[in-house]
C-alpha cells in the first residue's frame, strides 16, 4: 500500500467536498502510519469542513463524542496512549471544534511517542485557542527539549502573559532568555563551533531546527537519542525513540532490537507488539518500493523484476493478514482492526471469513458504509447477487452526496443487477454515475455495452 498516494487521494477528496470518503482514507493512513502528522491535521481539517457544511446540534455532538472523550481520558490514565489517541480522534470527528478533545489528542500523541503529531496537534490547539496555558506549556517544553529556543521562548512568553502567577513558567522563561542571548552572541562570532564549549549541544540545536528533514539529520538525532538511552537504559520511551530513528534510517535489525527490549520491559503492553508488526510492514513495503524503483530504472519492463515485485506483494499481504488476525484476536471489539482484516481476507479470496468480519465492523457507524460495500462485494463473488444488492442499497442510505463512496456503491449495485439479468436497473445505476463523472472507472464502456445488448434483444 502506497501511503503517500493514499494521503494525496484523501486530500483531493477533501478538496472536492467528499468529506466522508476523505475521512475514511485518512483513518486508513493513520492505521499504517500513526505518526503521519499531515494526515492527522488533514483529518481534523476535513472534519471541521464537514461540520460547517452539516452542522450538528450540541446534544448530538455531546452524545457522539462524549463517550470517546471519556475513554481517551481513561486510557491515558491507564497509560494505554495509542488507544487513547484513537478515541480522542473519534471524539474530534463528532465534535471537531472541541479544544479539550484536541488537547487530549496532543497529550496522548506525545505520550505515545508520536512526536511530529504531538507538535502539530498542540499547534492546532493554539490556532483555535491562542491563550491555552496547557498547550503553551507543553509545546514550550517540547521545543525546549528539542533546543528550538526561539519557538520555546514564544510559547513561554505567551504563557507568562496568560498565567502571570505561574512561577515555574517564569523561571523557564528566564532560563530560555539566557540561552537565546548566548545563542545570538555565538551566531555573531566568527567561528560558531569554537565559541560554543559544548560542541555536542551545537549539533543538537542544528538537528532539532531541521526537524529531521534529511538523512544526516536522522543520523545526528540518533546519536543524541542513543546518549539519552545510555543515561536511561530501562526507559521505554527512550527505547522507542531510538527504534523509530533506526527505522527512519533503514536499519531494521537495530530498530527491532530496541523495540523488543521495550516489550521485555513492558510485556503486557499490546500496543508495543503492534508497533513490532508495523515495523515489519514498513520494512517489507520499503523493499517493495525499492523493487519498483529498480523496475522504473529498467524502463518499466523486466520480467525478472516484475516476478520479484509480485512475490514481495504476496509476502506483504500474507504478513498483514497474519498480523491483523493477531490484532483481532487480542482486541475483538476493535472494529477498525476487523474491517482491515476483512479487507485482507477479501483480497485473499476468503469470502466467508471476510463476511464474518464485515458483519462485525458494520455495527460501528464509522465503518458502516464501507463495511456494507465490502459485504456486497463478497456476496457478488459468492454468486449471491440478491444479497449483494441488499447491502449496497443499505449502504446508499447513508451516503447522499455523489462522492467516490456513492459512486462505488452504485457501480457494484449495477454489477449486481447485471448478474441478476436486470439490465434496465443496471443501466440506471451506471447512468447515475455517468451523469456526474464520465471518467469513473469503465462506466462509459459498460453503459455502451448494455445499450448495444438492449438493442440486439
Amino acid at each position: 500500500m502506497d501511503i503517500d498516494n493514499l494521503y494525496q487521494k484523501a486530500v483531493q477528496a477533501s478538496d472536492a467536498g467528499n468529506y466522508d470518503y476523505a475521512i475514511e482514507i485518512l483513518q486508513q493512513v493513520l492505521v499504517f502510519r500513526p505518526d503521519h502528522a499531515k494526515a492527522r491535521r488533514a483529518l481534523h481539517t476535513t472534519a471541521l469542513k464537514k461540520a460547517k457544511r452539516q452542522p450538528k446540534s450540541g446534544l448530538s455532538r455531546l452524545l457522539g463524542g462524549g463517550f470517546h472523550l471519556l475513554m481517551a481520558k481513561l486510557l491515558k490514565a491507564l497509560k494505554k496512549y495509542e488507544k487513547g489517541v484513537a478515541h480522542a480522534e473519534k471524539a474530534l470527528l463528532s465534535d471537531p471544534g472541541n479544544v479539550n478533545a484536541l488537547l487530549l489528542l496532543a497529550e496522548c500523541c506525545a505520550l505515545a511517542n508520536y512526536s511530529e503529531s504531538a507538535i502539530d496537534t498542540y499547534e492546532r490547539v493554539l490556532e483555535m485557542d491562542p491563550k491555552n496555558p496547557r498547550a503553551l506549556k507543553a509545546l514550550g517544553n517540547i521545543y525546549s527539549e528539542m533546543k528550538n529556543i526561539k519557538r520555546a521562548l514564544e510559547c513561554f512568553e505567551q504563557l507568562v502573559k496568560v498565567a502571570p502567577t505561574d512561577n515555574e513558567a517564569a523561571k523557564k522563561l528566564r532560563d530560555l532568555s539566557a540561552l537565546e542571548i548566548m545563542d545570538r552572541t555565538y551566531t555573531d562570532a566568527t567561528d560558531y563551533r569554537k565559541v560554543i564549549r559544548d560542541e555536542r549541544e551545537a549539533e543538537a540545536i542544528q538537528v532539532s531546527e531541521h526537524f529531521l528533514r534529511s538523512e544526516d539529520d536522522v543520523e545526528r538525532a540518533l546519536v543524541f537519542a542513543l546518549e539519552e538511552l545510555e543515561r536511561k537504559p530501562d526507559e521505554v520511551r527512550a527505547l522507542l525513540k531510538v527504534s523509530d530513528l533506526y527505522r527512519r534510517k533503514g536499519d531494521f535489525d537495530e530498530a527491532r532490537k530496541h523495540l523488543e527490549r521495550a516489550i521485555e520491559l513492558n510485556p503486557t503492553d499490546a500496543t508495543l507488539k503492534m508497533k513490532l508488526g508495523d515495523l515489519e510492514i514498513y520494512r517489507l513495503e520499503r523493499e517493495l518500493k525499492a523493487l519498483k524503483d529498480e523496475l522504473r530504472a529498467a524502463g518499466g519492463k523486466d520480467e525478472a523484476i516484475e516476478a520479484r515485485i509480485r512475490e514481495q506483494e504476496e509476502r506483504i499481504h500474507r504478513f498483514k493478514l497474519e498480523e491483523y488476525e493477531r490484532r483481532v484476536e487480542a482486541h475483538p471489539t476493535d472494529t477498525g482492526f476487523r474491517f482491515t482484516l476483512g479487507t485482507l481476507l477479501f483480497e485473499a479470496g476468503e469470502y466467508d471469513r471476510a463476511v464474518s468480519e464485515f458483519q462485525q465492523s458494520r455495527r460501528d457507524p464509522q465503518y458502516r458504509a464501507q463495511s456494507l460495500a465490502m459485504l456486497g462485494r463478497c456476496f457478488l463473488k459468492k454468486d449471491m447477487p440478491d444479497l449483494a444488492k441488499k447491502q449496497f442499497h443499505e449502504g446508499l442510505k447513508g451516503v447522499e452526496i455523489m462522492d467516490d463512496r456513492r459512486k462505488e456503491l452504485l457501480y457494484y449495485l449495477a454489477e449486481a443487477h447485471e448478474a441478476s439479468g436486470e439490465l434496465e436497473e443496471a443501466m440506471k445505476r451506471y447512468e447515475e454515475i455517468y451523469e456526474e463523472d464520465i471518467n469513473y472507472r469503465d462506466v462509459a464502456d459498460r453503459l455502451a455495452r448494455l445499450r448495444e445488448k438492449k438493442k440486439a434483444e
